[in-house]
C-alpha cells in the first residue's frame, strides 16, 4: 500500500521554503546594502576627499567612479552568496537581483532631479564634507544607469558561481 504525505506536511514544507527564500533575499540585499555603504565610506575616508572629488565640487573624480564601479560589483556577489547561502535556490538570487536593479534605477530616477552643486570650499571637515555630499552630491547620468547593472551583475555572477560549485558537488561520486 502506498502512503502520501499529509496535506499539513506539505503545506508545512512550501511554507517553510517561502520563508527561507524571503529571509535569504532580504538578508542578500542587506548585505549588498551593508558592503557598499561601508565600500564607501571606507572608500573616501581611506583615499581622501582629493581622490574622490573632483577640485572645488562636490561631483565624484573619474578615479573615484571606477573603484565605486568595483564597491558596487563586490556589493552584489557578496549579497548573491549569502542569499545562495540560505536559499540554494536559483529563483531567490534572481529575485535579489531583479529587486537590486529596480531599486538601482529608481535612486537613480529620483536622484536626476538635483540641482548643480555650488562650489566646494578648501577647508572642510570630514563630517561637515559628508553632509554637504548628501545635500549637493550628484551622480553622473551613466553612473546612474551602469551602478543597478553592476549590482545586479554581481548578484547573478555570485548565484550562478555558487549553483555551478553546488551541482559540482552533487555530481562528483
Amino acid at each position: 500500500m502506498r502512503r502520501y504525505p499529509r496535506a499539513g506536511s506539505l503545506l508545512k514544507g512550501k511554507l517553510m521554503s517561502l520563508v527561507r527564500n524571503i529571509v535569504g533575499v532580504l538578508v542578500g540585499f542587506l548585505a549588498a546594502a551593508f558592503v557598499v555603504m561601508v565600500g564607501f565610506l571606507g572608500g573616501m575616508l581611506l583615499l581622501g576627499r582629493e581622490f574622490v572629488l573632483e577640485p572645488g565640487g562636490y561631483n565624484a573624480s573619474v578615479s573615484w567612479l571606477v573603484v565605486s564601479s568595483f564597491i558596487t560589483i563586490i556589493g552584489g556577489i557578496i549579497g548573491g552568496l549569502c542569499c545562495m547561502l540560505i536559499t540554494g535556490r536559483t529563483r531567490a538570487y534572481t529575485v535579489l537581483a531583479a529587486i537590486i536593479f529596480v531599486m538601482g534605477v529608481a535612486g537613480g530616477i529620483l536622484g536626476s532631479g538635483r540641482p548643480e552643486p555650488p562650489a566646494r570650499p578648501d577647508e572642510q571637515g570630514v563630517m561637515e564634507l559628508m553632509q554637504q555630499l548628501e545635500e549637493h552630491g550628484r551622480e553622473p547620468l551613466y553612473t546612474r544607469i551602469t551602478n543597478p547593472i553592476y549590482g545586479a551583475g554581481g548578484v547573478l555572477l555570485a548565484g550562478l558561481l555558487a549553483a555551478r560549485v553546488r551541482r559540482a558537488r552533487t555530481e562528483s561520486p
